[in-house]
């Protein structure tokens, strides 16, 4: 065997070391990540449902097809998306919980 050293290697932060290299902790950073994109495009397109923008083809027997488009806008009077945006960020606080719960451990 070869001989021990005579001191030990300087060691920077072996705590952050560790942290940067648990895979556990990788996973539940980069799920973070994701549900912070979901949350900013859940609050983004809160009202999407607003406008409606589609094809139109009908056809009666013994009259021309007709084709067009056709446009609906619906007025939001009780939802205005909290629900959604509320459940979105319910989600992400897990997700930071999560991730807080696996660098404690």
């Amino acid at each position: 065997l070869p001989a021990l050293p005579a001191q030990l290697d300087a060691l920077g932060d072996v705590e952050q070391q560790a942290l940067q290299q648990r895979l556990d902790v990788q996973a539940a950073r980069t799920e973070l990540e994701g549900l912070q994109g979901s949350l900013g495009l859940t609050r983004a397109t809160r009202l999407v449902n607003v406008l409606d923008l589609g094809a139109l083809r009908t056809s009666e027997s013994g009259k021309p097809p007709e084709i067009g488009y056709e446009i609906s806008i619906e007025i939001p009077l009780f939802d205005w998306g909290e629900a959604r945006v509320a459940k979105a960020e319910a989600i992400y606080l897990q997700g930071a919980h999560k991730l807080a719960g696996a660098v404690l451990d």
